[in-house]
């Protein structure tokens, strides 16, 4: 069927072609007509197509195939007009070329019933040139009104809500005015890079709704972190150290009795540590057991622990690692500050605590033996020989970090003073007088404690040192006075000694220096007859120490003496003694040494003095007792 000049508008009821929004569909297009009783009907060859339009849940398109574009000419004559209904006398003699095809590029639908379309023209330049629908033949096929549901694309972003990185992306399509449906990841599905679980945050988002476009749904997550709970190495630490004394020494601490030992046990931690608990110094002391933190010191008597133990120890525990935790077990270092359920999405800080499981213990532990002599009697054979002594009176050990620096022993000691001439042996070839004083002695001693520094130190007892001369042989008149009543038995006779002075020399080479001399008593002799009497000097000068005496005048010391030598001689001999008392003359340095001296009874070849050393406390000096 042919049909020319034809133009008429239809209007398609979508509704009833497409009853079912979700259901695709496709219907050819026929015109038809009633002529004279008959129904005539051709194929609907559009020369237009249309697509993408929305209709229910799709899109409507109408096509007539791959050569609904291709018009052809189908008449002779035809102008190629510039402009759709153009009129224009330029125009004359310009015609389309019969059934020549051409491509349609516009169409214009503004005005009348005819449709005007405008084709490249190869004859101008391939610029549009316009006519009517009416001459033109149409390409294609029948054409066909399809529906196809419209899908659309829904992006689905997974997002961490503190960085706003993007952990995930999901894409999905489906139809347009369709309810979608979805909601976030399951813990755990997004991890970060030290593998903690991301969860959903806040947990309640979800997304159901009809979708009528394309749609990103963003769903936002929060790190789940676990308890930060964990242990550090302080840096710069170290293993156990401690710097610390050790000692024990002969100490005088009462003027009127024997010397006592004291004990010192000083240390302080060295080494460098995160934390540090259970400081505890220890002495195992006199039979006692002292644990405390505090440096000890502790006192006994000398005689109590002669040759006892003294043990002493240090200890702590310390700990490098620290701990950053939340655990209560461990207190509340840090606690969770946003929680949702039973996922933790911010710790907060707030203290620091020593790992002590991982803890140790540093330990110091040695012994002392206290062998100090107080009370000994040390026998030698010349005054040289006890000055080569050195007596033990105190032993100090010294601890520095890991390790104990060593231990150094104290000692007394004495010397010959400068101008002290002394001799120990005597050759005698006749009947002589001996001294007995031995001379100013130089007495040194050095304490581990330093007390010897003090300018208040004295290490002897009021009396100062006292000791005992033991002659092979006296006079007759000396026998009674002089017969020896000490517990050194040896010998039948003994001459007492006493110490007279004790001159602070001051300090060298660290130890403390103290000038000694030593007296006896006066032996008065008569000049012609020898006669010999002893008077009480040492006695004498006891008593300025003891009882704050003062020494009598030498004029009455000698006019003593000399009464107490006639009368002696008178018991003795039944007579008066005529004659005269050697060095009582004057006061002088000479006659007090000469008084000091004593004429053996004998005149052997030789004779050799034997001294006796006794330490009865803390010092020693030959037979002379400086600490007892």
């Amino acid at each position: 069927m042919e049909y020319k000049w034809v133009g008429f508008k239809a209007w398609l009821p979508l509704d009833e072609l497409f009853t079912n929004p979700d259901k695709e569909e496709d219907w050819k297009m026929y015109i038809v007509k009633s002529m004279d009783g008959h129904i005539v009907y051709d194929e609907l060859i559009m020369p237009f197509a249309f697509a993408q339009l929305d209709f229910q849940n799709g899109e409507l398109s109408l096509d007539s195939g791959k050569d609904t574009n291709n018009l052809k000419m189908n008449a002779d004559g035809v102008i190629r007009r510039s402009v759709p209904r153009g009129v224009n006398p330029n125009e004359s003699g310009k015609y389309f070329g019969l059934g020549q095809v051409y491509q349609r590029v516009s169409q214009d639908e503004s005005a009348g019933v005819a449709i005007w379309y405008g084709v490249r023209s190869p004859h101008d330049r391939n610029a549009t040139r316009w006519t009517s629908s009416s001459y033109w033949t149409f390409g294609g096929t029948t054409a066909v009104l399809s529906y196809r549901l419209k899908p659309i694309d829904i992006t689905i972003r997974h997002i961490d809500a503190e960085s706003k990185k993007v952990l995930g992306t999901e894409r999905e399509k489906i139809i347009i005015n369709h309810v979608f449906s979805a909601k976030p990841k399951t813990s755990g599905y997004f991890k970060d890079s030290e593998g903690n679980p991301y969860v959903a945050f806040p947990g309640s988002q979800s997304f159901k709704n009809v979708v009528k476009k394309n749609t990103t749904i963003d769903f936002f997550y929060r790190r789940s972190l676990p308890d930060p709970t964990d242990t550090y190495e302080e840096k710069g630490t170290t293993v156990g150290k401690a710097d610390g004394i050790a000692y024990w020494e002969l100490q005088r601490t009462d003027r009127n009795r024997e010397s006592d030992v004291a004990v010192s046990n000083s240390f302080t931690v060295s080494g460098d540590h995160y934390a540090v608990r259970n400081v505890k110094h220890y002495i195992d002391f006199a039979g006692n057991r002292i644990e405390q933190k505090n440096p000890i010191q502790d006192v006994a008597t000398g005689q109590g622990v002669k040759g006892a133990s003294y043990e002493y120890g240090f200890s702590y525990e310390y700990t490098n690692q620290y701990r950053d935790n939340y655990t209560n077990q461990y207190r509340d270092n840090y606690k969770c500050v946003e929680q949702q359920g039973k996922d933790c999405l911010k710790w907060q800080f707030t203290e620091r605590t020593p790992a002590w499981e991982f803890g140790k213990t540093f330990a110091v532990l040695d012994t002392f033996i206290m062998k100090h002599q107080q009370g000994d009697t040390l026998a030698f054979s010349t005054l040289e020989d006890v000055l080569e002594q050195k007596v033990l009176v105190g032993q100090e050990d010294s601890w520095n970090g890991t390790k104990k620096i060593g231990r150094n022993d104290f000692f007394e000691q004495w010397k010959k003073a400068a101008g002290n001439d002394y001799k120990s042996n005597h050759v005698l070839k006749t009947q002589s007088a001996l001294p007995i004083p031995i001379g100013s002695l130089v007495y040194e001693v050095e304490l581990p404690s330093g007390k010897h520094m003090s300018q208040a130190f004295n290490p002897l007892k009021k009396e100062l040192g006292y000791g005992y001369y033991f002659p092979p042989d006296v006079d007759d008149s000396l026998k009674q006075d002089y017969r020896n009543m000490t517990t050194y038995s040896s010998y039948p006779y003994m001459f007492p000694l006493q110490q007279s002075k004790m001159t602070d020399l001051g300090i060298s080479a660290n130890k403390r220096q103290f000038d000694m001399d030593y007296v006896s008593d006066f032996f008065f002799t008569g000049k012609h007859t020898g006669y010999i009497s002893g008077y009480p000097y040492v006695s004498k000068v006891k008593a300025v120490h003891t009882e704050n005496r003062s020494i009598p005048s030498f004029a009455t010391m000698a006019e003593e003496g000399k009464t107490k030598l006639f009368s002696n001689f008178e018991n003795d001999t039944g007579y008066n003694l005529v004659d005269e008392v050697l060095y009582i003359d004057a006061e002088s340095e000479q006659n007090l040494q000469k008084l000091q001296r004593y004429m053996l009874p004998v005149s052997p070849d030789s004779i050799r003095i034997r001294f006796y050393t006794q330490v009865k406390s803390i010092r020693t000096t030959m037979s002379l007792r400086t600490w007892d």
